[in-house]
């Protein structure tokens, strides 16, 4: 068995190595000779790639990004989350339904077992896994963003806090209102 191309994207560079460990391990126990191949996140490497490890914040998962949908569909993904909250499939964006969700609290033997189960899959079956479609945008409900949420998602980038946002976001609803009635 030849180990899979993977793809590390993830600022905590303690995961990082960690998943580095994880995958040597598993291929020793699987007895996979050949070396994986890891790189780092870059907007140029898409094509080859089998697995995808990242992190993402609280309630990241259930937005829209459409860099998964540039994935291959064979192409397993991890996603480490802050929580081991229970995740709403239906409300996924279709590119992360059959993303293995991963909490950050979780013990190093069931991080194991998800990988590996993943792992073994990949190298053994050459198609598998989703249908070729099944990532596409057009085809899922989370597509676009309100103009209230692109609002709430930038304001949060700026660092404001519920308070600040509900005021801003008050005035801009006034201001709006205004413009309608002169017009």
């Amino acid at each position: 068995m030849t180990m899979p191309d993977i793809l590390i994207n993830t600022e905590n560079i303690f995961l990082n190595r960690g998943i580095c460990e994880l995958l040597s391990e598993i291929a020793k126990e699987e007895h996979i000779r050949e070396p994986y191949s890891v790189v780092d996140y870059s907007t140029d490497i898409l094509g080859p790639i089998d697995m995808l490890f990242t992190e993402m914040a609280a309630g990241e998962h259930y937005l829209c990004h459409p860099f998964f949908k540039k994935l291959p569909p064979h192409t397993s993904i991890f996603i480490f989350v802050a929580t081991d909250s229970a995740l709403q499939v239906e409300q996924l964006p279709l590119c992360l339904r059959d993303a293995t969700f991963i909490s950050m609290n979780s013990d190093l033997r069931r991080v194991k077992n998800q990988i590996a189960k993943r792992l073994t899959e990949s190298t053994t079956s050459s198609c598998g896994g989703l249908e070729k479609d099944s990532r596409r945008c057009v085809k899922c409900p989370r597509l676009t963003l309100t103009k209230s949420q692109l609002y709430i998602i930038d304001a949060i980038r700026t660092g404001m806090n519920n308070q600040q946002i509900a005021q801003n976001w008050a005035s801009v609803i006034r201001r709006s209102s205004l413009t309608k009635s002169i017009l």
